[in-house]
């Protein structure tokens, strides 16, 4: 299920980038003269939806991969526990590289895995049976907190980057 997520995820950023090079080829044939509302515009038409499905996919390698190592029972559950918090990092840090490491900005992605993240927290909060059965109060606290502190610094950088970005263009 990873390798599956990971292709199409290189997939769907390659479309995104020729979504990307064709919104430039069409700005530049305006001289570039293009207004910031319809930039806006063609961004959330042709490229943001490849985006935010390119986070999801991405969040959904780190689901699949704690998933995968859930099938072994014989591993103490510690394993499973720093599993899933490298899995949270992991997320923030590509987060942060898709939002100011990359010649253009993922905007989308960040966006997801900030959904995914909050979701994460959220979920935590009142976790389910089976959770609160395999997890001490201590564990499932301290990843919720590792969810909720990845959210708040991958949206105050989205956040950043977005008015950035702004204030670049104006």
């Amino acid at each position: 299920g990873s390798v599956l997520c990971g292709i199409v995820l290189t997939s769907i950023l390659q479309i995104q980038g020729h979504l990307l090079n064709e919104m430039e080829a069409a700005m530049s044939a305006t001289d570039g003269t293009m207004d910031i509302a319809d930039r806006t515009a063609q961004y959330v038409a042709l490229c943001l939806p490849f985006e935010l499905y390119g986070g999801y996919v991405l969040a959904l390698v780190a689901v699949y991969f704690n998933t995968f190592l859930a099938g072994f029972d014989a591993l103490p559950t510690s394993v499973f526990l720093v599993a899933a918090n490298a899995s949270l990092a992991l997320l923030l840090c590509a987060g942060f590289y898709m939002l100011w490491v990359t010649e253009r900005k993922f905007y989308g992605v960040g966006v997801a895995l900030v959904w995914y993240l909050l979701g994460v927290a959220i979920e935590l909060h009142t976790p389910t049976q089976p959770i609160y059965n395999e997890f001490s109060d201590g564990a499932i606290l301290t990843t919720q907190i590792i969810a909720g502190v990845a959210t708040l610094i991958l949206a105050t950088l989205l956040g950043v980057r977005v008015t950035k970005t702004m204030i670049k263009h104006n």
